[in-house]
């Protein structure tokens, strides 16, 4: 360990969501610390399952290496939730992170599918982590038409998620505290497998 920097390859958060609600927008923001619109056009060509980056986040004053995991869709969502494919995707997750677009309902209709789906491939006790993407839409989208706040809120108890963020990849509105919750979760619940596996040993 150098400094107060702890290096843990094991972490992972995987990110999961249908196509163009931000996932790959939160995670270049999140890393280079601005928005770049170019990405957006060079996301529709993406048929990749994933594309893993390493990023140091800090939780309680250490700071972690982490992999991020993002995932693609080709233009079949059917694709995506493929028993085949999924697992390769959830492989080696410490923590998932579930987003949906505030101005994109079926995106949050579909986000429930998507964690049940990802509980068959995961240990049932995995952190769940909602995040609310495109939160600067609402100001331009009829505000009937947006996922709500309370919504996104009932969502995140149904599902027994960790956390619930709302956030931005474009102004940067809670983009940091979004993978903060995420990374908490996922050491939390990596020292909690540790000491279990201590118990077992003594």
């Amino acid at each position: 360990m150098e400094g107060n920097r702890r290096a843990a390859t094991d972490l992972q958060l995987t990110f999961i969501g249908v196509r163009h609600v931000g996932k790959t927008s939160l995670l270049r923001s999140y890393k280079s610390g601005r928005f770049d619109s170019s990405q957006l056009s060079d996301d529709q060509q993406r048929i990749t399952i994933t594309e893993d980056t390493v990023q140091d986040i800090q939780v309680d004053g250490i700071s972690y290496l982490f992999r991020l995991r993002d995932t693609f869709l080709n233009s079949f969502d059917e694709y995506f939730t493929s028993e085949r494919l999924f697992p390769l995707q959830c492989l080696n997750t410490t923590a998932l992170v579930a987003c949906y677009a505030v101005d994109d309902r079926a995106s949050f209709m579909k986000l429930r599918e998507f964690i049940l789906l990802a509980s068959h491939f995961l240990p049932p006790d995995t952190p769940r982590i909602i995040v609310a993407t495109k939160i600067d839409l609402r100001d331009l989208t009829e505000t009937n038409s947006c996922v709500s706040t309370a919504e996104g809120r009932a969502m995140s108890r149904q599902m027994n998620a960790n956390a619930f963020v709302e956030c931005s990849a474009l102004s940067g509105q809670n983009l940091r505290q979004a993978f903060e919750e995420a990374a908490k979760a996922a050491v939390k619940h990596r020292s909690q497998i540790k000491e279990k596996k201590r118990c077992t040993i003594s």
